[in-house]
């Protein structure tokens, strides 16, 4: 009878366990879907926002747009107004040039008409007064033939006299009278020695007059006339006075050639340059430390001049005057315009809303790579605390991205800073449970039977386990606290991995607990990783059996185990199942 009811004991364990289990998957899946519920809503809010905020961007896009038209369109309309102006003054630039150039050319023609009037005028007294005194000239050298002829002997007088008379130059007369000397040489005969010897000396004197005659300069025209006077003069006395008068002309002329001014008359064209100007001014619209130069250009003017020279042997080329006759603008100066800009420069460096945005996402998934590689370990304290912070500092990352579309650089460095950290620090939260779970994990070797052993992997929470004891002192209130037993708490660490096998009151080896202890109580538990040392004892206590045995007076001694079984898939991860044993023992 006690058999049979210790198999059905087992049986309805069996079945709280498979219902414990059912209820433990039913509650992860509910969690699983209210988390993956909570994260859609979170995903359909974060669209929800970027949806809000692009909207929000594309209106101030627009805005802007419109803003930057009707600057542009000011700009064009300023332009086209400044543009006119300059085509206005350009076109009376050019106007007042046309009409400047054409009086210019005007006065000069005026003023070249009367030049040439007077230079005509001029040339014309000349000439008269040149034909005068050639004409006073042959008047004089014609009184001056005559007076030779009449002093010859053995000619025709009247007829040398009337050739003077008709002969229209001086060259013409010198030849005339020449001509009757030679004749009169001719004609005249020698009458004696001594007049023979007279006249070759008087001849010899001549010839060294007519020699010195010669030998001076600027009278050309003159020499043959003195030499006439030379070759009838009948004495030394008068030879020497023709000499002299001749070394006087020669002298006179030599003088007047020295000091005869010519006068030059040249045209000198001289480019004139106007510099540049430039005008300096500011905008409000241009940026501090930028300038917009309109670039200028210099004025180029070219003026003719007529100059006048005097021009002697003696004083050379003198300037006598310098007068503009003509003035043409080539170039017009065009004035250098340079814009400074006086608009504050904000140096703030910014970073696209995007990047983070990009960060974000970034760090989303290595957690989620990491958090699916370790799900059994997604309730660990230090994990949920590091996943807190991480969510924590992620939503305001989220948030900072999401309220404009450019954050300044301090805002980004600051925010990728906390990001990553909060990514690193849960990463390394997840490497340090896992290391501490395959450092704190063993092989434990169960008996199976007597020839064969299987080799099971996990760790036994001793803290927990004294933990459970002493709840369970305190539940059995009245009753004397159980003693622990070390041989009790050996054994149990023997059932509780034994069970993860066998869920039943006998070994794995199909042997009784007795072949460990005589007069054993035991209970047994199975669930899932989180459960703790007073759920495990709270489910003992629904339990009719084993509640019995937890407050039954007879028990002294107690042991405890609580074994964490390490169960992997096939994609390196694992979870744990908790098996709890109690073994009593009555003394």
């Amino acid at each position: 009878m006690s058999n049979e009811k210790s198999n059905q004991d087992a049986l309805k364990r069996q079945r709280d366990l498979l219902v414990a289990r059912e209820k433990e998957e039913a509650r992860k899946k509910l969690l699983a879907e209210k988390q993956r519920k909570e994260e859609l809503a979170r995903e359909e809010a974060r669209k929800a926002e970027e949806a809000r905020k692009k909207a929000e961007e594309a209106r101030k896009k627009a805005e802007e747009a419109r803003k930057k038209a009707e600057e542009e369109k000011k700009k064009a309309e300023a332009a086209k107004k400044k543009a006119e102006e300059e085509k206005k003054a350009k076109e009376e630039a050019k106007k007042k040039a046309e009409e400047a150039k054409k009086k210019a050319e005007e006065e000069a023609k005026k003023k070249a008409e009367e030049e040439a009037k007077k230079k005509a005028e001029e040339e014309a007294k000349k000439k008269a007064e040149e034909k005068a005194k050639l004409a006073e000239e042959l008047k004089k050298a014609k009184i001056i033939a005559t007076e030779t002829v009449n002093k010859l002997n053995n000619i025709d007088k009247a007829k040398y006299i009337k050739r003077i008379n008709n002969a229209n130059s001086v060259k013409e007369l010198d030849e005339i009278v020449a001509s009757a000397i030679k004749e009169s040489d001719e004609n005249t005969s020698v009458i004696d020695e001594e007049e023979k010897k007279k006249l070759a000396e008087l001849k010899a004197y001549r010839e060294n007059a007519i020699k010195v005659i010669n030998e001076l300069k600027n009278i050309d025209e003159e020499k043959q006339g003195f030499i006439n006077e030379i070759n009838v003069a009948e004495t030394t006395e008068n030879i020497d006075k023709v000499v002299e008068r001749a070394e006087k002309l020669s002298e006179q002329k030599t003088k007047e050639i020295e000091e005869a001014i010519t006068e030059i008359i040249e045209e000198e064209v001289e480019t004139i340059t106007t510099p540049m100007q430039t005008i300096e001014t500011t905008s409000d619209e241009l940026e501090e430390g930028k300038e917009q130069v309109t670039e200028g250009q210099d004025g180029i003017t070219e003026v003719t001049y007529k100059i006048t020279y005097n021009v002697s042997k003696k004083n050379g080329k003198v300037l006598v005057s310098k007068e503009k006759i003509k003035e043409e603008v080539k170039q017009q100066m065009k004035k250098r315009i340079v814009v400074k800009g006086t608009k504050k420069v904000d140096n703030t460096k910014y970073v696209s809303s995007s990047e983070l945005k990009k960060l974000i996402d970034d760090c989303d998934s290595t957690v989620m790579r990491v958090v699916n590689s370790n799900l059994m370990f997604e309730n660990n304290k230090e994990v949920v605390k590091a996943q807190a912070l991480y969510d924590t500092v992620r939503d305001n990352a989220s948030v900072l991205a999401n309220s404009k579309e450019k954050l300044t650089e301090a805002e980004f460095i600051e925010a990728k800073t906390k990001l990553m950290g909060a990514t690193n620090n849960l990463v390394k939260t997840y490497e340090k449970v896992v290391q501490e779970a395959n450092e704190r994990d063993k092989d434990v070797t169960v008996r199976v039977s007597d020839t064969e052993n299987t080799v099971i992997k996990g760790h036994y929470e001793d803290e927990e386990a004294l933990k459970h004891i002493k709840l369970l002192n305190k539940y059995r209130n009245y009753e004397k606290d159980l003693e622990i037993d070390e041989d009790l708490m050996r054994i149990a660490k023997i059932r509780a991995a034994e069970i993860t096998q066998l869920f039943e009151h006998t070994r794995v080896d199909g042997k009784s607990l007795d072949t460990l202890r005589e007069l054993l109580g035991e209970n047994i538990a199975m669930t899932s990783e989180d459960v703790g040392a007073e759920e495990t004892l709270d489910q003992f206590k629904k339990s009719k059996a084993h509640n019995r045995n937890m407050l039954k007076s007879a028990y002294t001694k107690v042991g405890v185990a609580i074994f964490k079984l390490r169960v992997e898939d096939g994609d390196g991860n694992f979870h744990y199942e908790t098996y709890t044993v109690q073994v009593f023992l009555a003394e």
